[in-house]
């Protein structure tokens, strides 16, 4: 069974300057199926193979690597989602992690590994093999990376905030960096988020030549070309996405104060923090978009669905504007990844495990 698509009414290849170099075929239409081609089973916390989903990428034998943060380690899942590799450990050395926290291929045949407790990026093979090592410039909150290989980081807040309802946001540094760490080029600060229940979260996307940077105070996102005629990292223009002017319902509030404890690997903190993001009332309207990502022929997708909705909606445009989808999967999804012809995520069951699922993207004519 299919998902519905919107026909795109501009063609890539009438993109102009924006079209990326070594982009794909011209698309008159996206497709997106509505049932998962890859499922793995839901992680078990008392598990020898799979205790939690932190976040996941797609292998170029078609098949998915887990990074497990309460594990400590990477999980290697065939094309049917079956688990046939572990590796790595709880450590400080080489190849060990403390808090994987995000893991990409950012278009090589490596992984990249973001470790947020020890601060490192742990670059290995795509079999998991360990080759080195290096710390990010800076302070990151949030790593995103691009298909050509460079990574852009949103920094740590310049101020921590406490939560509150008077929408306050901190502002924070925001750079692009190389493979090895070192900084290319360092953009004007960007208010980071409101520490909230479905308050606005800023959000990254890398292109091949340019940064999209969606602060969500509107559907507006920025975007910020890194190559040609401009000075590097000026904003130039950007692109409407997302939905706004949507009022909060109690199952969202609830839903994304979830989300946002899940990171703790303990109840007891978990239900402390719980407390504390219950105090503050919802905001009046629900941000226009809850993630950003880039494909690899740079279109920009937006998940525009809220945490309690009961569909997962996603929108995708060119990088100059044309919206060219506009379609939803079944349940909530976290989005890990959008590819050329699929969309990674993890599905909860009733009993919130997640296990990872994937779903296939199709580009061609109408």
């Amino acid at each position: 069974m299919a998902g519905w698509a919107l026909p795109v009414l501009a063609l890539l290849s009438a993109c102009g300057d924006d079209s990326p170099p070594g982009s794909a075929a011209p698309i008159s239409s996206l497709v997106l199926d509505s049932t998962p081609f890859l499922q793995s089973t839901a992680p078990d916390p008392d598990s020898a193979v799979i205790q939690s989903v932190r976040w996941a990428t797609r292998l170029p034998n078609g098949g998915v690597v887990i990074a497990d943060q309460y594990a400590a380690r990477l999980v290697f899942l065939d094309s049917t989602g079956s688990v046939y590799r572990t590796t790595g450990r709880r450590g400080e050395g080489p190849g060990e992690f403390g808090n994987p926290f995000r893991i990409d291929r950012c278009g090589t045949d490596s992984l990249f590994v973001w470790d947020y407790t020890r601060r490192t990026i742990i670059v290995t093979d795509t079999a998991g093999s360990f080759a080195r090592e290096f710390r990010p410039a800076g302070a990151p909150w949030e790593l995103t990376c691009s298909a050509s290989g460079w990574f852009a980081a949103l920094g740590l807040p310049r101020e921590f905030l406490p939560p509150s309802a008077d929408d306050a946001r901190s502002d924070a540094p925001l750079w692009t960096m190389d493979r090895t760490g070192e900084t290319i080029l360092e953009l004007p600060d960007v208010p980071i988020g409101d520490n909230r229940s479905l308050g606005r979260e800023t959000r990254i996307a890398a292109a091949r030549t340019a940064l999209f940077v969606g602060t969500a105070d509107s559907a507006w996102v920025d975007r910020f070309p890194l190559a040609g005629p401009m000075e590097p990292g000026t904003q130039v223009g950007g692109v409407r996405i997302g939905i706004e002017g949507r009022t909060p319902t109690s199952r969202q509030f609830d839903d994304a104060i979830e989300a946002l404890v899940a990171i703790t690997p303990i109840e007891r903190g978990r239900e402390i923090q719980r407390r504390g993001y219950r105090e503050i009332p919802p905001p009046d309207e629900l941000p226009p978009y809850r993630h950003l990502f880039v494909d690899p022929d740079d279109l920009l997708w937006a998940v525009v669905s809220a945490p309690g909705d009961s569909i997962t909606r996603l929108q995708a445009t060119t990088p100059s504007g044309a919206m060219v989808f506009d379609g939803s999967l079944p349940g909530p999804l976290r989005v890990f990844e959008i590819g050329r012809d699929y969309v990674l995520g993890a599905a909860a069951d009733a009993l919130g495990r997640e296990s990872i699922v994937m779903y296939r993207l199709a580009r061609g004519p109408v």
